[in-house]
């Protein structure tokens, strides 16, 4: 039997949740006054946001790098498990 306390159970809820329903954090930049800025997307037909400095609405979305987890996959104690896979060489 698993012995997980409520921060446990609502990580693991939260991982199956962005499985199932991903949520993507787009980055752009206003056309009017070059501030950039994160947005939090629900769906990939939404339209882009206004920037939140100047309110224009010409802003262009960006090319961002992924997200790494160095520490290997998340547990859901709350830790790290080492990756699977051995190098090679």
């Amino acid at each position: 039997m698993l012995n997980l306390d409520l921060a446990g159970i609502a990580v693991i809820i939260w991982e199956i949740y962005l499985k199932e329903y991903p949520m993507p954090i787009y980055e752009y930049q206003c056309k009017a006054c070059c501030h950039c800025f994160e947005e939090l997307m629900m769906s990939a037909n939404d339209p882009a946001p206004n920037c939140p400095e100047c309110d224009c609405k010409d802003v262009e979305k960006l090319m961002s790098a992924g997200c790494v987890r160095a520490q290997g996959i998340a547990s859901g104690s709350g830790g790290f498990a080492a990756p699977s896979c051995k190098p090679s060489g």
